[in-house]
């Protein structure tokens, strides 16, 4: 994935929901991420992209149980100022954060739809 290639995808999420703060994108181990114009971060850069190593080691994890429970289509994490959606892609995730009062269900139906017309086109 490269840059103009990370920005279609990102405009597509967050056209999903004005509810979306944050879109990131671990493709083989490189990192992209863009927070909603007029958002500010909970994170500091550093923390960010540590952040979303740590969400990829997870991912890694929630794979070795994929034989007994199924593959994992997403996981979501509710904190106190946001939620986490973390979706895998062909070689990484797609990390998304929103406020907290968003609707999971319509969210995640609607990101997944993208995300998977993006990658089969």
């Amino acid at each position: 994935m490269n840059a103009p290639e990370f920005d279609e995808l990102t405009d597509r999420i967050f056209s999903i929901d004005n509810k979306i703060r944050f879109v990131g994108i671990i493709d083989r181990n490189v990192k992209y991420y863009k927070m909603k114009q007029g958002a500010t971060s909970y994170l500091s850069k550093e923390e960010t992209e540590e952040s979303m190593t740590d969400a990829m080691k997870r991912w890694e994890n929630r794979k070795k149980y994929a034989t007994k429970l199924g593959n994992p289509f997403y996981a979501m994490a509710m904190y106190e100022k946001t939620k986490r959606f973390t979706i895998p892609i062909e070689d990484g995730l797609i990390c998304i954060s929103t406020e907290i009062d968003i609707d999971n269900d319509d969210m995640i139906y609607r990101a997944l739809n993208e995300i998977k017309k993006y990658f089969h086109n």
